[in-house]
């Protein structure tokens, strides 16, 4: 019984510290190599949606072996620009503070298919 107990411990402390870890990081966006089916796995952004305060800064990394061009708005409504990063060679990052809240969707411009999402609280 004590083993059970021991284990549920450390387990409950690992879950907590993943928890932590993925909150802490959750400002920061991958964009991983990927291919067009990235879309219909959900995957050309990680996370997907990104979940930050007020006044925090979103941080892309493309960690992809071609460019990108990240963009505020959706391709489907329009762009409404509220940021453009300009062409994001692999390797770059482009940060981005948000001051109010709402929810903001963005894309790549040279890959359309490509979409993500800030929630800001």
């Amino acid at each position: 019984m004590k083993k059970i107990v021991i284990l549920a411990s450390v387990s409950g402390i690992f879950l907590a510290l993943s928890l932590a870890q993925a909150a802490f990081a959750d400002n920061h966006v991958v964009i991983p190599k990927t291919n067009r089916d990235c879309a219909t796995l959900d995957s050309c952004f990680v996370p997907t949606i990104a979940s930050i305060k007020k006044g925090q800064t979103v941080v892309w990394q493309n960690d992809d072996l071609t460019i990108h061009s990240l963009v505020g708005g959706s391709k489907d409504t329009g762009a409404s620009r509220f940021f453009q990063s300009g062409t994001l060679l692999p390797d770059d990052t482009f940060s981005y503070t948000i001051s109010h809240s709402g929810i903001f969707h963005y894309y790549c411009e040279f890959h359309p298919w490509m979409k993500g999402v800030i929630w800001v609280t």
